[in-house]
């Protein structure tokens, strides 16, 4: 993986919080998601993961997350919000010493959603955390156009400190917990029925005239804006 180093005018490193770190933006175009996070937790011994989707074909994408739950820890925490996540892609994670929760609001009303997504893998000398906009998908890794800043650094660079302790909070909160096969058959009819909803919207006139129309408007819109000298 290649890091961008942020330079100061004496040629070194820039201290962030007073400790020297490495920094990349990631958008899936010259590197991927995918590549950097297999990288991170090859050389990790533990893994903290927040994020509001997490789908077997994210595994897929950066296998190396899953093989590090088989040799250290890895906490995987995972949103339920939307019923996009997979749970038997969460499910693979609960396997000590690693562990996975879900996270949810017990009150719909607070209208509170899950929706970080933090990837932070470290070591006894290096740390390497993502923040940005990559949810544990295929897409999200590899294919999506998103936008991640990937740190490497010191384990007790304050940077590094904040974002370890921003998953703590998370991971001990009232709202993070280990999956029961109650949860698990809720959940299971949830997506079902929501599954169903799609496919009926889907099959509805007016919401095929809608699509329809909103591409011809996007056609309109790009034709309509043609810049001298270019297509």
């Amino acid at each position: 993986m290649r890091f961008r180093t942020v330079w100061t005018e004496t040629g070194q490193s820039r201290a962030v919080g007073g400790t020297l770190v490495d920094i990349a933006f990631l958008d899936n175009d010259e590197g991927t998601v995918a590549e950097a996070l297999d990288e991170a937790c090859r050389g990790a011994t533990r893994a903290r993961v927040a994020v509001a989707f997490a789908k077997g074909s994210g595994l897929v994408a950066a296998p190396a997350l899953e093989e590090l739950a088989s040799r250290g820890r890895v906490e995987l925490l995972a949103g339920v919000d939307f019923q996009l996540t997979d749970l038997a892609a969460v499910e693979r994670f609960e396997r000590p010493p690693s562990e996975a929760r879900v996270f949810l609001h017990p009150d719909p009303a607070s209208r509170v959603s899950f929706h970080p997504k933090v990837y932070l893998a470290e070591s006894d000398d290096v740390s390497v955390a993502l923040v940005g906009s990559s949810n544990l998908t295929a897409g999200g890794l590899n294919s999506n156009v998103e936008a991640n800043v990937l740190v490497r650094g010191a384990p007790d660079t304050p940077l590094i400190q904040t974002i370890r302790a921003f998953h703590g909070r998370l991971w001990n909160s009232g709202f993070a917990f280990r999956l029961t096969d109650t949860f698990r058959k809720n959940y299971g009819r949830l997506q079902e029925r929501r599954h169903m909803v799609e496919l009926n919207l889907r099959g509805e006139a007016d919401f095929t005239r809608a699509q329809r129309e909103l591409r011809s408007a996007v056609v309109e819109a790009i034709a309509s804006y043609r810049p001298t000298g270019e297509r």
